[in-house]
């Protein structure tokens, strides 16, 4: 009886920590990668607006510098996100999101060069049109894509805590009963001393 409580409790503690390290090397680190991945295009999407709606070319100047810093940043954190998910199995299974919202913010980045060309040529209604139209579904692609990938790895980093939690559970059930039967042990051999 005691082995096999022990033998619950050691397997209960191999089960967490396989599940702390998925919450804190894969789930929490992949969902703060996504996170900022979205936040930065939509701010690479607002200077892309700047640049449009400015006269002022030592501003345009400013956007396509500040566009240029935002791309280099999402590739960085996109090949950051790419590393966490080539190291575990469960994570490469959203491999298919991931290299579809690439290609797709390849393409809208590859158009982004264009509406800027267009923009400081003076061609904004061009350039607008370019925004709001064919390459705007480049981008919601790329968004639709992410949002998948988030909530996919959302609802494994609440599974993994959630399988971590029983596991505490079990092995504190695990104690109590070892102590209990520790103590019905205990007072058995003492009945049967001093009898």
């Amino acid at each position: 009886m005691t082995a096999l409580l022990v033998l619950i409790a050691l397997i209960a503690t191999l089960v967490i920590r396989s599940n702390v390290h998925g919450i804190t090397d894969v789930w929490s680190p992949a969902l703060g990668y996504i996170q900022e991945l979205e936040t930065m295009t939509t701010n690479y999407r607002v200077k892309q607006y700047q640049h449009l709606v400015s006269t002022d070319q030592t501003v345009m100047d400013s956007c396509e510098k500040e566009i240029a810093d935002i791309a280099s940043q999402i590739t960085e954190t996109a090949q950051k996100l790419n590393e966490i998910m080539q190291s575990s199995k469960e994570a490469l299974e959203g491999s298919h999101d991931f290299d579809e919202a690439s290609a797709a913010w390849d393409d809208y980045k590859a158009s982004s060069t264009e509406i800027i060309q267009l923009s400081t040529n003076g061609k904004v209604e061009e350039a607008s049109q370019l925004m709001t139209g064919n390459v705007y579904e480049k981008y919601k692609l790329f968004g639709d894509k992410f949002s998948n990938l988030r909530n996919d790895f959302q609802v494994k980093l609440e599974h993994s805590k959630t399988i971590a939690n029983i596991c505490i559970n079990i092995i504190f059930i695990v104690i109590f009963a070892l102590g209990i039967a520790i103590g019905v042990v205990t007072t058995a051999i003492g009945k049967i001393i001093t009898a």
